[in-house]
This record gives structure tokens, sequence and C-alpha cells, in this order.
């Protein structure tokens, strides 16, 4: 799905311009991306969970010239599923208005 569908679809459920629907989904972006910024976690919504986690100094090399080089340790957002998010993917659970937001 795009955005401009998840948009139309929004609006289309809540009874509201696509404007309006965008501007939720973007104030709810800012919100989701200013907890990531501030928290060593965040929920999303029954779907799972947004993890800082440490990636460690590693070696690698240049592409272009084949020298070796240290790539330096840094945090990532690492995405950890729900169970019911695992079920339904499996085939396992079907009723998706089983869950709760």
């Amino acid at each position: 799905m795009k955005k401009a569908d998840l948009l139309k679809h929004l609006a289309n459920k809540a009874g509201c311009t696509e404007k309006v629907a965008q501007t939720i989904l973007r104030e709810y972006q800012f919100v989701l991306l200013t907890e990531i910024q501030k928290e060593e976690s965040t929920v999303l919504l029954g779907l799972g969970q947004i993890k800082k986690s440490k990636r460690s100094e590693r070696s690698g090399f240049n592409p272009l010239t084949k020298a070796k080089i240290t790539i330096p340790a840094r945090e990532v957002p690492k995405f950890v599923p729900s169970r019911k998010l695992k079920d339904l993917t499996a085939g396992e659970l079907t009723d998706i208005y089983s869950f709760e937001f």
C-alpha cells in the first residue's frame, strides 16, 4: 500500500478529508520519531516495538579502493514484532479485529 492509498483509506474511514488524514498521519510519525530519539524502545500500537540496538565496531573495506576500514559502533533501530503480528503473518490468526490498539 502506498501513502496515497493509505490516506484515501483513512479519510474514508474517519469521514474527513485526505488533507486532515495526512496531518494526523504526519503528527503520528512526528510523535513516534520523537519518542524513538529519547527512549530505548517505542511501542507501535499492537504491531511491535522499535528498540535501539547497539551495533559494535567492526571491520570492513572500501569497495572502490579495497582498503580495509574500521566501521565505528553506533545505535540502530530494530523492529521487534508482537506475538499477534507473528501469528497473523504465519496464518495462525485470521481475525485482524482482535488486535487491541
